[in-house]
């Protein structure tokens, strides 16, 4: 007879065996015909699926889809989290670039694809910023509705994905069998997981305050940005406590990090100067500050993993959690610090984000054939 935990473990398997079908089939039928195909996805995009008449099945099924708002989202609730995440400001940016995305790295097989990609590590600058884009392009109010650049970019990043699936899978270095399908469903969810339970456990740790109906937002807002994402329904967390469980199984079922995770903290790392944009002194204590908040958010033992420096840095947590448990009772007490903090967070991210090539994420997702 079965048991739980076998139950578990095969729907783990089944989920790693599993890419994103929709857009899986979209990449092949519109990748080899080059810039035509990537002009009616681009149409069907910025104008509604009905602009592309000679759309085939795929696109149709692709934008059916996408077009299909869920009943649970709701606006008021989703621009809640917007405020939450703006409000975070340096702290939510720190929290995101030190603990939530780095966990990804600590997935010694779902991580695998960054591994194999050189150019990750050595462009770790250029990817920070393009992960601060699409952070405050969801982010922002409304950011999400069908007009909004941050669901194009979503869906953009979306067929990149499918668009690197499909090229690993036809790689002569990877071997479905032993590797199973990149950047698969169950890799999708953990990320996902990372960006909203994650990100609310790290602030949470340092001290700022996250109340109940705050959390909630976070979620239900990357629960949406899932849903565009092509995530599979019942990985579509709800709650903190699922997102936790569901990371928590599938981290215990994978193989430990390996040199290829150290290398992708420690790129991650010398990046800071540059995408904070501080030369010198500066530049130096910034990185030690983050790797400091790094080795105390993940802790020794996942620190050590991950080859996180121990700074004198990592005690700084305990010097901001005081200030930040009063910051937000003067909040409460005078909200109007809390729309300056918001002003100030959308500065900050959009000082950090690239935008320097705005159809730059258009020419990933398909290029001409060679």
């Amino acid at each position: 007879m079965a048991t739980e935990r076998d139950h578990q473990h095969q729907a783990l398997a089944h989920f790693r065996a599993m890419g994103d079908p929709l857009a899986d089939a979209l990449v092949a039928d519109l990748q080899p015909l080059g810039p035509r195909g990537r002009a009616m996805f681009e149409r069907a995009l910025e104008e509604g699926i009905a602009a592309v008449p000679e759309a085939p099945e795929s696109l149709r099924a692709f934008f059916a889809s996408v077009d299909h708002v869920p009943y649970w989202v709701d606006w008021r609730v989703m621009n809640r989290a917007s405020a939450t995440v703006l409000r975070a400001n340096i702290f939510g940016a720190a929290v995101l670039g030190c603990y939530a995305v780095p966990l990804f790295y600590r997935l010694g097989q779902g991580a695998k694809p960054l591994a194999l990609t050189d150019a990750l590590i050595s462009g770790a600058v250029t990817r920070g910023r393009r992960t601060a884009r699409f952070v405050i392009e969801t982010c922002m109010p409304f950011g999400l509705q069908r007009a909004a650049e941050g669901f194009r970019l979503t869906l953009r990043t979306r067929l990149l994905h499918a668009r690197t699936r499909r090229a690993m899978l036809a790689a002569p270095g990877w071997n479905l069998a032993r590797d199973g399908v990149p950047m698969s469903q169950a890799y999708t969810a953990a990320m996902s997981a990372f960006l909203s339970a994650f990100w609310l456990r790290g602030l949470r740790r340092i001290g700022v305050r996250i109340s109940a109906a705050e959390a909630e937002a976070v979620m239900q807002l990357w629960r949406y940005s899932s849903h565009l994402m092509g995530v599979h329904p019942e990985l579509l967390f709800a709650t903190e406590q699922e997102a936790v469980r569901f990371s928590e199984r599938l981290f215990a079922t994978e193989p430990p990090p390996g040199e290829a995770a150290r290398l992708l903290m420690r790129a991650l790392f010398d990046a800071v100067p540059e995408v904070l944009d501080q030369r010198g002194w500066r530049g130096r204590m910034l990185q030690s500050l983050f790797q400091g908040l790094a080795y105390a958010l993940f802790g020794p033992d996942q620190a050590a993993e991950l080859g996180v420096p121990r700074t004198a840095w990592r005690h700084a947590p305990r010097l901001v959690t005081p200030a930040m448990a009063g910051l937000g009772l003067l909040n409460l007490l005078a909200p109007g610090l809390g729309h300056r903090a918001r002003l100030r967070g959308t500065q900050l991210w959009l000082q950090v984000a690239d935008y320097s090539d705005v159809d730059a994420p258009a020419a990933l997702v398909m290029p001409s054939p060679a």
